[in-house]
């Protein structure tokens, strides 16, 4: 089957704490397009990551990205592609810190 046209395969990796919020609670989508509640997220624990994921999407404060880096950094291979919500200061701070570096705005590296 074409790469295109195969479902993706989605994991979220949390902490335990977060891990246990969404499975409760779904993860809620507000939205002026309309909300959404997704159940059924598969989860992963950073102590749980088998292999290096196509993607990480990361989007934390920025007093939170060292720890959160250390536990995505399982999922993290020379292919992946890191694509980070965060402000500047972060993204100053910690790009080029993973292999796979950070996806920028024009689809390269940020730096």
């Amino acid at each position: 089957m074409d790469d295109c046209t195969r479902p993706a395969a989605t994991s979220a990796s949390l902490r335990p704490q977060r891990a246990r919020e969404l499975a409760q609670s779904g993860l809620v989508i507000v939205s002026p397009a309309g909300n959404a509640t997704l159940r059924d997220i598969k989860t992963v624990l950073a102590e749980n990551i088998a292999q290096p994921f196509d993607l990480v999407l990361v989007s934390c404060k920025a007093y939170d990205l060292a720890s959160a880096m250390l536990s995505f950094a399982p999922a993290v291979g020379p292919s992946t592609a890191i694509l980070p919500l965060l402000n500047d200061e972060a993204i100053d701070r910690y790009d080029g810190a993973l292999p796979g570096g950070l996806a920028g705005r024009d689809g390269n590296s940020l730096r």
